[in-house]
């Protein structure tokens, strides 16, 4: 019960769209989207548009859970934006 209503308070449905306040991100942004997940591909691509200091990475061959099927990647991708984070204070 407590994951239903979880899901029906605070899933993505329910959620407010804040799209248009992208563009005033101030701070660095990690996107990443598996090429083989339509729905997250397009957003995220969409979101590298509007978010000015972000790093987008399409990764090859992986669907939804791109921590799962390319771990690997996922943890270098990672720890390379928070390096670069890390070198610009």
């Amino acid at each position: 019960q407590a994951l239903l209503l979880s899901l029906r308070l605070f899933g993505q449905g329910v959620m407010l769209p804040v799209t248009g306040l992208l563009p005033d991100l101030k701070i660095a942004t990690l996107l990443m989207a598996g090429e083989l997940d339509a729905k997250y591909l397009q957003i995220n691509e969409q979101m590298s548009r509007l978010i000015p200091h972000n790093n987008y990475h399409r990764i090859a061959g992986c669907g939804h859970n791109i921590h799962l099927e390319k771990t690997g990647e996922f943890v270098n991708l990672v720890l390379s934006f928070l390096n670069q984070l890390k070198e610009t204070k």
